[in-house]
């Protein structure tokens, strides 16, 4: 599977934009961006990239993101959603439908960028993760939550005595037990996505 960098080249190609600097300035870009996603130094495009890029030229902008499908499909706006981050609402990310065909509703899914190695080997610092905000009390499980300030994704085990059990699948992190009003949830994950790494 192909890198993001090699991705956004081959959409150049594919629309005979001939130099970075084209792609830039029709997107209203810094050159460098564009430089540093095709080289390698930026490993990810963000989801309000990707958008951007589909919309303007019709390129599949989960392709984009991800490498899976291919470059171009025909598809309806009834095929694609585009999910909020959880970190900033006005960024959105394109995700085809039928990713999250199987969940009772879809009108509260946000993503999350993973940040850290905490979720090793079952997330990987990179993955993006979606959660449902309205499945958060359904009992322990895995969830993206607001600790200390930080946003993560983190297993909850919910105590009976109003404290929350916060650990990790990498086990060099030892788990913790806090008050379970000191941990915001924003949502459990119901899915999740790979980034290729070489």
């Amino acid at each position: 599977m192909s890198t993001v960098g090699e991705r956004l080249k081959e959409v150049r190609k594919y629309l005979k934009i001939a130099t970075q600097s084209e792609l830039s300035k029709a997107l209203k870009w810094k050159r460098t961006r564009i430089q540093d996603i095709e080289s390698g130094k930026v490993l990810f495009m963000r989801g309000e990239e990707a958008k951007q890029i589909a919309d303007k030229y019709g390129i599949d902008g989960w392709w984009l993101l991800t490498g899976e499908g291919a470059i171009t499909k025909e598809q309806t706006t009834e095929d694609v959603i585009y999910v909020n981050s959880c970190m900033d609402k006005q960024k959105k990310m394109p995700l085809p439908r039928v990713v999250v065909h199987h969940l009772p509703s879809i009108a509260n899914l946000m993503y999350y960028l993973v940040a850290t190695d905490a979720m090793v080997p079952t997330i990987n610092m990179g993955d993006i993760v979606i959660i449902d905000e309205n499945s958060a009390n359904l009992g322990d499980g895995m969830f993206v939550i607001e600790i200390e300030g930080n946003l993560t994704c983190r297993r909850l085990q919910f105590l009976p005595n109003k404290q929350t059990k916060v650990f990790q699948d990498n086990k060099t992190y030892e788990p913790i037990t806090v008050d379970s009003d000191k941990v915001k949830i924003l949502g459990r994950v119901v899915a999740r996505f790979s980034i290729f790494r070489q």
